[in-house]
């Protein structure tokens, strides 16, 4: 609660501006004019507040409240006084009296809400908040702070509603709109959240933390040039900002380049060893320099104390505990921090939802339903699609194939899942019934577009790879623009993928991953559908076994050119010198030769996945 916190007309400090006299000359004014006067004393105490005389300011005051129990801005400018000096708990019972005086005064609740906040006292902040807002409805800072509160609940889309109403009353309003891109970009909508970035940049161009978190949410997209300009225009204007140069960092990490990544950190770990955005990047790269004790130390340090940065970011740390923890075996400690990063996680799965999508899709995608279609005028056989269910290998075999000379890796893109959502929108129709109220020449705008997406990626390519693994959702759709399209599907031991996918970071979107309940019944769905898929489409398919892989990545890699017809690179054997970026979850794996260590990893947490052996065991 700063000095400058709402305050009622009544309660504000008068301008002396025109009195042209110094402040000590106004005291003593104020002393032998009312020298006994509880007045003066208010007045004597709301001159020394603005010179930031905490302490004298409060001993006014109190002398006031006892002597005058009914004046409420007597109690409510001390409740002030206690905030500024961060005596918040003596802070409530002074706003709550001016309530009980005068339960009118939206200032009064707005403060007493604020101090609650500060306590932790969450729940009776947002009741105060709301009363402030009932009293005043079009009051921004109160939908700020109400925003703040429900995402200290963790509860991102009622957090979300509150700095959209903030925004929407005060477009300038630079915290709301940092607020609400964290909140965004928390949720996945990454695009989204670089465009309110940059609107937070036009307001108050050089913004040290809108351009740190324009850099993060670059940095997910995989715009790692510019990710990279921006971090460095971000340390050049707050060279004291370790923020910057920490995600710096961890891109050249995500390059493989653990050596320009260490040089960075190495001295931001000894200067800035509190600051969370460092201590992610350090755990990152710890492994490689052989600092994971210290890493976990300043980990636990950061997480004990500290609750103002972005809930994604503590998110991220506990991953990073986690990961470490696994690679230490000890794994109780490692399964106890990815299951609180899931915890802080928004959102919740929704089994009847997917249960729904799956029935809708093979009720809709029937061969009669191909039969019935007229072939696109464009063909490509260009797009290769790498899917399965996350973690299931995805990127090992896109890393792969990149290094043959006629394949270049797209990585995942989230073009198909796009062009669903647009059928939606053009058709006014759900998808996928959508697809029947396209007229022709939008389908050819689909398949067009798709195309001039991989073209930018590369024009020489016999087959540019799209290993979002999640398209094996719109295996439908992606039948319907490309009928000769060929399909990779990666599958790995079901437990395996299962606790994967629940040890890994994903966006909060994908709401599956967790939750071990939610996570096995998803798994079942996928199956379903890929059953489904396979028994009625006519795409080219390769099943491909993560164990088979990884036990002869020679002869299983052999299959995969032979299926997309092209000849022998020795290359492929060694896809871990391959310099192109990856930033999946799979990024240190495909740095390194084939290894089989993740081949029932599940047996090391089998004390703690009792749901998933459960719901899984006989598949």
């Amino acid at each position: 609660m700063a000095p400058g916190i709402a305050t009622p007309e009544r309660c504000r400090l008068p301008s002396v501006k025109a009195l042209m006299v110094s402040w000590s000359a106004l005291l003593a004014w104020i002393s032998l004019a009312m020298k006994s006067s509880g007045i003066a004393k208010k007045e004597r105490a709301k001159a020394l507040f603005a010179q930031q005389k905490y302490e004298a300011a409060k001993q006014l005051l109190m002398q006031v409240c006892r002597k005058e129990q009914q004046d409420v801005e007597a109690w409510f400018t001390l409740g002030i006084v206690h905030g500024a000096m961060g005596e918040m708990a003596e802070a409530v019972p002074c706003f709550e009296q001016s309530i009980r005086l005068m339960p009118e005064l939206a200032e009064a609740h707005f403060n007493l809400g604020k101090a609650k906040f500060e306590l932790d006292q969450v729940d009776e902040a947002i009741r105060s908040y709301q009363q402030a807002l009932q009293l005043n409805p079009n009051w921004p800072q109160v939908l700020n702070n109400l925003g703040n509160a429900y995402s200290r609940l963790e509860r991102a889309h009622e957090a979300m509603s509150y700095y959209q109403q903030a925004v929407t009353l005060a477009p300038n309003y630079v915290g709301a709109l940092i607020n609400f891109n964290n909140t965004i970009q928390l949720l996945g909508r990454y695009e989204e959240a670089v465009a309110g970035y940059k609107q937070v940049l036009a307001i108050e161009p050089g913004h040290s933390l809108a351009l740190t978190n324009l850099g993060t949410t670059l940095l997910k997209l995989e715009r790692y040039d510019e990710a990279i300009d921006c971090c460095r225009y971000a340390s050049q204007l707050f060279p004291d900002n370790p923020g910057p140069p920490a995600i710096e960092a961890k891109i050249h990490a995500m390059k493989g380049d653990w050596e320009s990544a260490y040089q960075i950190l190495d001295p931001l770990i000894q200067s800035h060893p509190e600051h969370i955005q460092v201590v992610i990047s350090f755990a990152v790269i710890s492994h490689h320099v052989g600092r994971q004790d210290e890493a976990v130390r300043l980990a636990k340090n950061v997480l004990a104390v500290d609750r103002s940065e972005p809930l994604s970011l503590r998110i991220d740390l506990h991953f990073e505990l986690g990961k470490i923890y696994d690679k230490q075996k000890k794994y109780a400690e490692a399964f106890q921090h990815f299951a609180k990063g899931n915890e802080l996680k928004p959102g919740d799965y929704d089994a009847d939802n997917e249960v729904q999508e799956t029935r809708l899709k093979t009720t809709f995608f029937t061969k009669e339903f191909f039969q019935q279609q007229p072939q696109p005028v464009t063909t490509s056989e260009r797009p290769l699609f790498i899917l399965g269910m996350p973690r299931s290998g995805t990127s090992l075999v896109e890393q792969i194939l990149d290094s043959h000379e006629q394949v270049k890796g797209g990585g995942e893109l989230y073009v198909i899942d796009d062009f669903a959502r647009k059928t939606t929108e053009m058709a006014q129709h759900p998808y996928p019934e959508s697809l029947a109220k396209l007229t022709q020449d939008e389908r050819e705008r689909f398949i067009t577009g798709y195309l001039a997406k991989l073209n930018k990626i590369s024009v020489d390519a016999r087959y540019v790879t799209d290993k979002m693994p999640q398209n094996y959702l719109h295996l439908g759709l992606i039948a319907w623009l490309f009928p000769g399209a060929r399909v990779i599907h990666c599958y790995r031991d079901p437990i395996d993928t299962c606790l994967s996918c629940f040890f890994q970071n994903f966006k909060s979107t994908l709401t599956f991953s967790k939750d071990l309940h939610a996570v096995s019944h998803y798994y079942r769905q996928y199956r379903q559908l890929m059953a489904h898929w396979q028994k009625t489409l006519d795409l080219n398919f390769l099943n491909v076994s993560y164990e088979a892989l990884t036990a002869d990545q020679e002869g299983i890699t052999r299959e995969i050119l032979e299926f997309l017809e092209l000849p022998w690179d020795e290359n492929c054997l060694n896809f871990h010198d391959n310099k192109r970026v990856v930033a999946t979850a799979s990024m240190q794996q495909v740095r390194k030769p084939i290894y089989r260590s993740s081949v029932k990893r599940w047996k090391h947490y089998e004390p703690y996945i009792g749901v998933l052996i459960d719901n899984l065991g006989e598949l």
